[in-house]
């Protein structure tokens, strides 16, 4: 369908513009990669994790698991990898994957290769050093909403039913949603992208489609302590404002740093993500490294 062709046209055009931002990162010295690693035997193009820690380690190394974002249309590990550089530099041994996109693949495809890699991490953590005792998810944008989604599916053995998905039975430390797509129904760009992503314009056809509303779905016991950034500059810093209230009524600790406009550089959606190595990038990853390490068992 033409309008198919016009999304992955437009991402693909956002993916080259990633790339050509990643080439001229510096990244930080010691890191080791290991990538392009199959979780899913003969699977397609996505489905492919990389690891990324450091290369002297003593012992096994808390974890992060990082999904990243793009619309469900559009970003690949690859655009994030200058940021799971910087969190493998202060010790984590990070595990960054591809997922299926959109349009060539309809919701829920995103979230289930994200839950497959995952259990692909549960299988393989010791083999890499991670400590099972120390485990985080983060998630940028669109990775933000597969990140919290997959949380829930983690801990929600209903929810996991309902979508079908074996639970990965971790247990998360905490959850970092940087300027998180976790609204469907108040952004233009998403009901933009809204056909792309669910293969019809009808909320009540879209597959899921009622699994997505987070106030139905969040509660104390299946929500881990959540960090939580946007900026004034966020083109949906509403979602995160708004995920706030509801982790507050539900009881649920988590710490919002909603940054305001500088002079020294500016602080768009995902600003962090994009610009891991610029003062206010390092202050933030360094804000949520804090956190993480305040929750380490």
């Amino acid at each position: 369908m033409l309008l198919d062709k016009l999304y992955r046209k437009f991402w693909d055009k956002i993916d080259k513009s990633d790339a050509d931002r990643v080439a001229k990162e510096v990244l930080p010295e010691g890191i080791e990669l290991i990538e392009n690693i199959p979780y899913v035997p003969g699977g397609n193009k996505w489905q492919v994790i990389d690891v990324i820690r450091p290369e002297k380690r003593e012992g096994s190394l808390p974890v992060i698991i990082d999904v990243h974002g793009g619309g469900l249309q559009g970003g690949t590990k690859y655009g994030n990898r200058p940021y799971c550089y910087r969190l493998a530099s202060y010790g984590f041994i990070v595990f960054a994957m591809d997922y299926s996109l959109s349009p060539e693949y309809r919701y829920p495809a995103h979230l289930e290769d994200v839950n497959e890699s995952l259990l692909w991490i549960k299988d393989h953590l010791e083999e890499y050093g991670g400590d099972e005792k120390n485990v985080f998810i983060t998630g940028d944008s669109a990775g933000g909403m597969l990140a919290i989604h997959e949380t829930l599916v983690n801990n929600d053995i209903d929810l996991a039913a309902s979508y079908g998905l074996v639970q990965p039975g971790f247990s998360f430390n905490a959850v970092a949603l940087t300027s998180g797509m976790l609204e469907f129904d108040k952004s233009v760009m998403i009901k933009i992208l809204f056909p792309g992503i669910f293969g019809t314009w009808s909320k009540k056809k879209a597959s899921h489609y009622k699994d997505l509303d987070l106030s139905g779905l969040i509660r104390k016991e299946t929500v881990p302590p959540c960090f939580l950034v946007t900026s004034k500059e966020d083109f949906i810093r509403g979602a995160t404002v708004r995920f706030a209230e509801l982790l507050k009524n539900k009881d649920i600790p988590y710490v919002l740093y909603d940054y305001p406009r500088c002079a020294e550089q500016k602080l768009p959606h995902v600003f962090s993500v994009l610009q891991p190595s610029s003062v206010k990038g390092r202050d933030c990853i360094e804000k949520m490294i804090a956190f993480f390490k305040e929750r380490m068992k």
